[in-house]
């Protein structure tokens, strides 16, 4: 899935074309996933699996309360195989919708989920980059531009030591997007 983020960052396909595609794709393989479940945890793993996957192909076409749906869902599933790491990151990018869509719990879920990051330092090699990513798109939409280019200098310093270089150079286009456009304020 090739995504981008538009100059609000959105992250949407870069070709919408392509993108019908993912999401047409994403769900013919949840509904073939579905139809599969005999209840074993291998099955339903799979059905998370393109769960989740629909979920985000639905959050990359502007399909916002779709990808929320399927995000409980898939936290239901992954909460009863204790999947934790999944869970978290499930929960992480519920809370970039909630931010997307604009609603204020997003502010709660948020600080709920660097709580846990916290509490729990076996998750921080995973997902301490996200959160601030998120958390600087989240305080973007929020119109706190100052803090969210903070926390994406955070975010990119974090990626130098530990990322690839893709992701590294996500973070510098988003950083740009951020300074570009506190600059036209």
């Amino acid at each position: 899935m090739t995504t981008v983020l538009d100059d609000d960052l959105r992250e949407r396909w870069e070709d919408h074309e392509h993108g019908a595609g993912e999401l047409a794709t994403a769900r013919a393989e949840l509904g073939r996933r579905e139809a599969a479940d005999d209840g074993t945890a291998v099955a339903r793993s799979h059905v998370g699996r393109a769960r989740q996957r629909l979920s985000e192909a639905c959050r990359f076409s502007g399909l916002l309360e779709e990808a929320l749906e399927l995000k409980d869902a898939t936290i239901e599933l992954w909460l009863k195989q204790e999947k934790h790491r999944a869970v978290y990151l499930v929960r992480l990018q519920r809370a970039l919708v909630l931010a997307e869509l604009g609603r204020d719990e997003a502010e709660i879920a948020m600080g709920g989920l660097r709580e846990v990051l916290d509490r729990d330092p076996a998750l921080a090699p995973y997902y301490t980059d996200f959160w601030l990513e998120y958390e600087a798109r989240r305080l973007w939409w929020a119109g706190d531009l100052h803090a969210a280019e903070a926390r994406l200098i955070e975010a990119l310093e974090f990626r130098r030591e530990h990322r690839a270089q893709r992701i590294v150079r996500w973070t510098e286009i988003a950083l740009r997007k951020v300074r570009s456009g506190r600059e036209s304020v």
